[in-house]
Parts: structure tokens; sequence; C-alpha cells
């Protein structure tokens, strides 16, 4: 993701996040949010069965991007979504037709189309008075 998505770095606040490669998947803070992302993804795979909590779970997540401070919002999720292919086939070890590495391609788009719909709520405006330090998660 941060050799794929423009900016996304400096978004990383509790994250030492302009460290090499070798250093940054060593980094705690940074393994700590990327748990916590596998753990996301997880859960969301787990509701797929039921739309309501998946939707839930969903709205979650997006507000805890577009409400942090800065706001993680849209412009991020695009590049990463446009990329979620690339990665999918390699972690999958599948060609990009394939239905699985598509399934993720269009959970990813719709991610980021939920993000620009609570950008769009906002009236473009993604930070509020409620809004945190990105990656408070950690």
């Amino acid at each position: 993701m941060f050799d794929n998505v423009p900016n996304v770095r400096q978004r990383f606040t509790k994250v030492k996040a302009d460290q090499e490669k070798s250093s940054l998947i060593a980094d705690e803070m940074f393994l700590a949010h990327s748990h916590a992302v596998i753990l996301a993804l997880d859960q969301a795979i787990g509701l797929l069965d039921d739309p309501t909590k998946l939707k839930m779970k969903m709205t979650t997540l997006v507000k805890m991007h577009v409400h942090q401070n800065p706001p993680i919002g849209s412009e991020y999720f695009e590049p990463f979504a446009s990329s979620s292919h690339t990665f999918a086939m390699v972690i999958l070890g599948l060609p990009e037709d394939h239905p699985e590495v598509q399934a993720w391609v269009k959970f990813l788009y719709a991610f980021r189309n939920m993000v620009k719909a609570e950008e769009d709520a906002l009236g473009g405006e993604a930070a509020t008075e409620k809004a945190r330090t990105c990656c408070t998660i950690l």
C-alpha cells in the first residue's frame, strides 16, 4: 500500500512510515495497524451472509477513516482499490480474471464508494469536531 497509494505514508502519524520496508515490517505500531486491518477484513468476510451486519461494520470503518484528522478520504482509497487486483493476484496466486480476485476488487471499490458517500453527506468536509488523529486504533 505504501508503495502504490500516493501520499499514504504521511497519513500514518503513529507509525514511522518513512522507514525502509525491512524496518517498517518490524515496527510494532505498523504491525498493530496491519493486524487491525486484517481483523476488520476477516470480520467483514464473516458477515457476508448477513448484509445488515456487514453494512453496519463497513459503515463503522468508513466513519473511522472519514472522521480522522486529517481525514482518510476517497482520494486515498481510489488508488488502493484500483491496485487491489495486483495485491490479490500476488497474495492469492490467482489470475486477474479469477472470481476471488474480482470479489476483492469489488469489495474495495464498494468501500471506496461508501467513503465517498460519507464525504458527500458531510458536504465535502470530512473532518469534524470529533475528528481524531489518524490511526488511533493503534
